[in-house]
């Protein structure tokens, strides 16, 4: 008999704890998360999460004018001259927009020797500089160059092509690279004097654009 009280006060406590965990099951399913404001994780926007944060994702502003560049080979490296351009400078610098109307191709003093099929390079370390953002090249064009200048004096060379401008010779470019810009001749160019205008422009929506040249000498 004491064997048989036992049993049924086992069940008894068995049953109990059975119907405690089923109130305290239904109790958790009950509670709706939308009540509790601290439920659901709150996302808290940081700098590191910004976009404005990333470098890759600051769009640069336009210099406050046309930059300098060079233009190198492998057989050495000249200056670019600045011929046509229209300029927009960043609206906090105060300076105003300029457009200037070159009377050709305008050229260092230099020439630069080439080979045909060679890949001229316009490559700057600094910020800022002519192969940096937000520039890029529009186009590049080589025609034959006259055997002299229509305007020249020490520090600069205007020139007219032969034939005019209308039969260029569109080149290859590469603007993908930070700080190294890149323009490739034809492989079947012939040995003589060239004119090379590079067009750069800062996009289409910042009224930036301007034309450069150098005197080219395929050997």
């Amino acid at each position: 008999m004491a064997f048989n009280r036992l049993r049924l006060l086992g069940i008894g406590l068995l049953g109990a704890t059975m119907l405690l965990g089923v109130a305290c099951s239904d109790s958790d399913e009950s509670d709706d998360p939308a009540d509790s404001p601290t439920s659901i994780p709150t996302e808290i926007a940081t700098v590191e999460d910004s976009r404005d944060s990333d470098p890759t994702n600051i769009e640069p502003a336009n210099p406050d004018a046309p930059p300098e560049g060079t233009i190198a080979s492998a057989s050495g490296e000249v200056d670019l001259g600045l011929g046509t351009y229209c300029w927009s400078p960043p609206a906090a610098s105060g300076n105003p927009a300029l457009c200037a109307d070159a009377i050709g191709i305008i050229t260092g003093p230099s020439d630069l020797a080439v080979e045909a099929g060679e890949t001229l390079t316009i490559a700057d370390e600094e910020p800022g500089t002519l192969p940096w953002p937000p520039l890029t090249i529009d186009n590049a064009t080589l025609w034959p160059a006259p055997a002299e200048p229509v305007q020249s004096d020490e520090s600069y060379r205007a020139w007219r092509p032969e034939g005019g401008f209308e039969d260029g010779i569109e080149l290859t470019t590469d603007s993908s690279e930070i700080g190294s810009h890149t323009v490739t001749l034809p492989a079947e160019l012939e040995p003589g004097r060239y004119l090379l205008s590079v067009h750069y422009t800062a996009g289409p929506d910042r009224g930036s654009e301007a034309t450069y040249g150098a005197l080219l000498v395929v050997e």
